[in-house]
C-alpha cells in the first residue's frame, strides 16, 4: 500500500498555529554559552576570526601591489607596458 504524504494541517497545534516538528529545538539559545566565553565575555572564536581577517587583508593588498608592478612594467620584461598614470 503506497504511503500518502502527511498533511501539514495535521502538524498545526492550538490557536497559535505553530507547526511542531521533531527537528525544532525545545529551547532557543540566542547568546553564547558560559563555556564559550573567552576574553572579556567575547566568544572564543573571535581572535581566530580577527586573525583570518588580518591575513586576508594582508594578502589582498600585497597582491594588489604586485599586480601594479606587473601592469606598469615594460612588455620586454613581461609586463603590460602601461604608463604609471594609467596603472
Amino acid at each position: 500500500m503506497p504511503n500518502s504524504p502527511t498533511n501539514v494541517e495535521d502538524d498545526i497545534v492550538g490557536a497559535g498555529r505553530m507547526i511542531t516538528s521533531r527537528w525544532r529545538p525545545s529551547t532557543l539559545r540566542t547568546t553564547p554559552s558560559r563555556e564559550d566565553r573567552g576574553l572579556f565575555g567575547h566568544p572564543r572564536g573571535l581572535p581566530w576570526m580577527l586573525n583570518v581577517e588580518m591575513w586576508e587583508r594582508f594578502s589582498y593588498y600585497g597582491m594588489r601591489a604586485i599586480l601594479l608592478y606587473f601592469i606598469v612594467d615594460t612588455v620586454g620584461n613581461g609586463g603590460l607596458g602601461l604608463s604609471n598614470n594609467s596603472g
